[in-house]
């Protein structure tokens, strides 16, 4: 007759809930974090924030049985595509994954607001300083230089908003600095180019000397 003597471990039928969480185009979206409930409707963990790769699995284990997952917290510049909450069916020693194998996509609830600045030759300018301003109140909410290829950019913007583009200050003295407001409407996901994304043109002001110096055997324009 055998006698066996030892401790008993229960059996626990349980097993995990993950996410991976991705935009519209596939890119990973760190920061984002879900709130579990049971079949019951109570809250019973949470899932994430989402690491670099989009990634989050529950700490702790959870009892096998039906759960409900809702997304409550999103990346910066980032909402619902028209889903939060997903059903998830936890199984014995395995994961659950919340959407599947098409993961959880997120779209974006920002986008930014463009300007290009050249000459009256064509030429790009740099340094002209823009600020932006909302048309309703007319607060400026950012300032932005054009960079070398006279082109400047301001991003996470909230989609839908209406702003204008202002010129505070010519790329030099020897510009008229243009008067004219240029107005932008935020687009989520989309650069918003002011003037139709034609170049603002800064005119000469009229009897200012102007040199170019070029390459006496090519022509080619020195800087």
């Amino acid at each position: 007759r055998l006698l066996v003597v030892g401790r008993v471990t229960p059996f626990q039928d349980v097993g995990k809930i993950e996410v991976y969480k991705k935009s519209e185009n596939g890119q990973a979206l760190a920061g984002a974090v879900f709130t579990i409930y049971d079949s019951a409707g109570k809250e019973v963990g949470t899932l994430g924030p989402t690491d670099a790769n989009g990634y989050a699995v529950t700490a702790q284990s959870l009892p096998s049985g039906s759960y409900t997952v809702v997304e409550t917290g999103f990346p910066k510049g980032y909402t619902d595509n028209g889903t939060t909450s997903w059903k998830v069916e936890v199984q014995f020693n395995q994961t659950a994954r919340v959407g599947g194998s098409a993961g959880v996509v997120n779209r974006p609830n920002e986008g930014t607001a463009a300007i290009r600045k050249t000459d009256e030759d064509g030429q790009a300018l740099a340094g002209v300083l823009f600020g932006l301003n909302e048309t309703e109140s007319g607060k400026q909410i950012a300032q932005v230089r054009t960079g070398a290829d006279g082109t400047a950019k301001i991003e996470g913007i909230a989609a839908g908003k209406s702003c204008f583009f202002r010129e505070l200050q010519p790329a030099h003295e020897d510009y008229q600095k243009n008067e004219r407001d240029y107005p932008v409407q935020i687009v989520a996901g989309q650069t918003a180019w002011a003037n139709r994304g034609q170049p603002v043109v800064n005119e000469w002001k009229r009897g200012a000397l102007r040199i170019y110096k070029t390459d006496g055997r090519t022509g080619q324009p020195l800087s």
